[in-house]
């Protein structure tokens, strides 16, 4: 249909998908009931008032369809002779085959997604694991040794630094910080280190949202904590702008490519993403059916498609907010005028979905009193904005950020919104119901003083 709005075409096509998935895969009729709802819906008269009961329609299908999947997934098939197992086993290994001879070791379903998570990424393949997490770890695990050093940004995720500080420094690894957001830092720090590896995240999550400068300097091993960015970018492209000698790519899953499990994944190469997964299976992190069968393929196919939907929606959000009092940062704002190669695909691909906001007034109490407030006068309009944790979220979300608490103990406070993938008048309106609390309460501070 001509017109179409971007929200709506990628939800039909997604609802179609799934139809046809549910089908072929003859789902109960509690499962299949689900369709006709959720096709009546997509189906609606595009528009902001119907976007939101299709939305839960198709999540209602998708979710009963997971349920249904795990429901019936065993942690080991059963064979009628050893022949037929071991030949299962090999078929399960090249992802020819579906079904498991022991979940936890290998799974011929978990396999075949990580064929298509790899391929729309345009990486050779790709591990899944149970969390974002455990993909930074199994993934710094997998190449570093006792004695190695890595390079990390002075900044990295809270969670991150817990890592490398409570796990792998104990384990004998030299973790070297470096401000990576300064030019020929980290080629001198790879000039002084003899480093195994260096550990980047394409955007920090701080309120600057520091992206990182590389110089020529090949790095042995770099691995990239992806997870903000996701498929707005690809493989081959970050591959090009690091100059690495091997790279592995990690994501936390759970903040674009499903809100149904908790689910992470490496991207990489030859024996490089071979050793994550040795290292992931030794270790039981690899992701189990009763979790990967909530994913759909079709979703990790449309991922970079779902990334230019928040990324058109982070932009207006801003321009809504340009030459207010608020202090804004994405991506576009950390690139902009920079020469280097990753600065300049970080403007190329869209700032994702997230924004990160500070004000001149007093931020630690009040931060947590502008989101409160926003969202209040959101709900009094009938506006989504949702206070939880994480990004990526269908739904608009926004939370305050305060120094040690869920924080690194030195972190600067701050206010982080995830744009969702609703209709666009709806980020103007909830843009302007920001406005509204921070004025009121500049004026209120004003007069206090």
């Amino acid at each position: 249909m001509l017109g179409l709005p971007a929200e709506w075409s990628y939800l039909r096509d997604l609802t179609s998908a799934l139809t046809d998935e549910v089908r072929a895969a003859n789902a109960c009729p509690h499962v299949k009931a689900f369709t006709d709802d959720a096709n009546r819906l997509t189906a609606a008269e595009p528009g902001r008032h119907n976007w939101y009961p299709a939305l839960a329609a198709y999540t209602k299908l998708k979710r009963a369809f997971g349920s249904w999947l795990a429901g019936r997934a065993e942690v080991a098939d059963s064979y009628l002779t050893m022949e037929e197992f071991w030949d299962a086993a090999a078929a399960q290994r090249a992802g020819t085959s579906g079904g498991t001879f022991w979940d936890t070791y290998e799974h011929g379903d978990r396999r075949r997604l990580e064929q298509v998570f790899a391929e729309a990424f345009r990486s050779d393949s790709s591990v899944l694991v149970n969390s974002g997490m455990s993909a930074v770890h199994v993934a710094l695990s997998a190449v570093l040794r006792p004695g190695d050093t890595v390079i990390v940004d002075r900044r990295s995720y809270f969670e991150t630094g817990e890592l490398l500080d409570t796990v792998l420094a104990p384990a004998g690894i030299t973790v070297v910080r470096v401000d990576l957001s300064q030019p020929d830092q980290l080629d001198t720090a790879l000039q002084r280190y003899q480093c195994a590896a260096v550990l980047v995240e394409t955007a920090l999550n701080a309120p600057v949202c520091t992206v990182p400068v590389f110089g020529g300097s090949p790095s042995p091993v770099v691995v990239v904590d992806n997870s903000i960015l996701s498929h707005a970018v690809d493989f081959r492209q970050l591959a090009r702008a690091t100059c690495a000698e091997r790279l592995l790519v990690v994501e936390s899953a759970i903040k674009y490519a499903t809100h149904d499990c908790s689910a992470g994944v490496v991207y990489g190469s030859g024996e490089t993403i071979e050793a994550v997964r040795a290292y992931a299976r030794r270790t039981g992190q690899q992701l189990q059916s009763k979790a990967f069968h909530f994913l759909r393929a079709a979703e990790i196919r449309s991922l970079a498609a779902r990334m230019a939907l928040h990324a058109e929606r982070n932009r207006r959000f801003v321009e809504c907010l340009d030459g207010t009092r608020l202090e804004i940062a994405n991506t576009d704002f950390a690139a902009a005028g920079r020469l280097d190669a990753f600065a300049g695909l970080a403007r190329q691909t869209g700032p994702g979905s997230l924004v990160f906001l500070r004000t001149a007034v007093e931020p630690e109490r009040d931060y947590t009193s502008i989101v409160n407030q926003w969202a209040a006068r959101c709900r009094d309009r009938r506006l989504r904005l949702d206070i939880r944790a994480g990004f990526g979220w269908d739904v608009t979300s926004a939370r305050s950020y305060r120094s040690g608490f869920l924080n690194q103990p030195d972190a600067p406070t701050f206010i982080r919104v995830s744009l969702g993938i609703g209709p666009m008048e709806e980020v103007e309106e909830t843009a302007q119901e920001l406005l509204g609390v921070v004025s009121t309460l500049a004026a209120r501070n004003r007069s206090a003083r």
